[in-house]
């Protein structure tokens, strides 16, 4: 794993190989910063066409910029382990607020999008 892999994107910090579990299925910031995210307004893109056999998210949540302004990117083998952990960490008890991209992110990479352009689908 690359070393920014490895860094938290609320915080900054470089908690080492431990950022592999804490983000498996999840965002990538450390647990102790997952207060930050409790009811906040938040939206996830879910690409629905798989890379790679991997499905990419996004969580943007405008309340809690930390280090990559509100976008937190990472992907899941597992769709619902991740919409199930990731309603628990913003207790979302109502249901998570999921806007569908159709298409992965290879695509929306070469179109040469920014993370501002996913606003677009709300």
């Amino acid at each position: 794993m690359a070393s920014i892999e490895k860094v938290c994107e609320f915080s900054g910090e470089y908690p080492g190989y431990m950022m592999y579990n804490y983000k498996k299925n999840l965002i990538q910031i450390m647990p102790r910063l997952r207060v930050h995210f409790r009811n906040k307004y938040h939206i996830l893109f879910w690409f629905d066409v798989p890379t790679r056999n991997q499905y990419d998210f996004c969580l943007y949540v405008p309340k809690a910029q930390g280090e990559v302004d509100g976008f937190y990117w990472n992907y899941s083998f597992d769709k619902t382990t991740t919409k199930r952990k990731l309603k628990r960490m913003l207790r979302a008890y109502k249901g998570l607020n999921i806007k569908h991209i159709p298409m992965n992110m290879e695509t929306w990479k070469k179109l040469d999008k920014k993370n501002e352009d996913l606003l677009e689908y709300l």
